[in-house]
C-alpha cells in the first residue's frame, strides 16, 4: 500500500492534473482492471490493487518522461512494485488477481504517456 500512498499524494498534489483527472484515472483503472480480472478468472475477487498499480504506472511514466510536471516516485518503490508483481505471478502467494494488477499497470502507464505522445503528433 506504500505505492498507493505515494501515487495518490503525487497525483493529487499536482496542479496540472487536478481532482477531475485523478477521479477519472481511478474510475477508468478500476473498470479496466476489474474487467480484465473477470475475463481471466471470473468474478470472485475484490480489492483496489488494480487501481494501485494503475496509479503507480501513471506516476512512474510521468516521473520518467515528464519530470517537469512534478510527479515523482522513489526508485525503491518502483523496484518494490515490479518485484511484488512478479512474485505474485509465481503463484507462491496463493490466488492473486494478477490480471487486475497487469491491466492496472498497463492502463496507468498508457494514461501517463499517451497525452505526451498525442502532443508530439501536432
Amino acid at each position: 500500500m506504500d505505492g498507493l500512498r505515494v501515487a495518490i499524494r503525487s497525483v493529487k498534489s499536482s496542479h496540472y492534473q487536478g481532482a477531475l483527472l485523478f477521479g477519472l484515472l481511478v474510475l477508468a483503472a478500476a473498470a479496466i482492471s476489474n474487467v480484465a480480472q473477470t475475463v481471466m478468472r471470473g468474478p470472485m475477487f475484490g480489492g483496489m490493487s488494480g487501481v494501485n498499480y494503475a496509479l503507480f504506472g501513471y506516476v512512474w511514466m510521468k516521473h520518467r518522461f515528464q519530470p517537469s510536471e512534478g510527479l515523482s516516485i522513489p526508485s525503491s518503490t518502483v523496484v518494490l512494485m515490479i518485484a511484488w508483481l512478479f512474485l505474485c505471478m509465481t503463484g507462491a502467494l496463493g490466488p492473486i488477481a494478477n490480471a487486475a494488477h497487469v491491466a492496472g499497470l498497463l492502463s496507468g502507464m498508457a494514461f501517463g504517456v499517451i497525452p505526451l505522445l498525442w502532443g508530439r503528433r501536432g
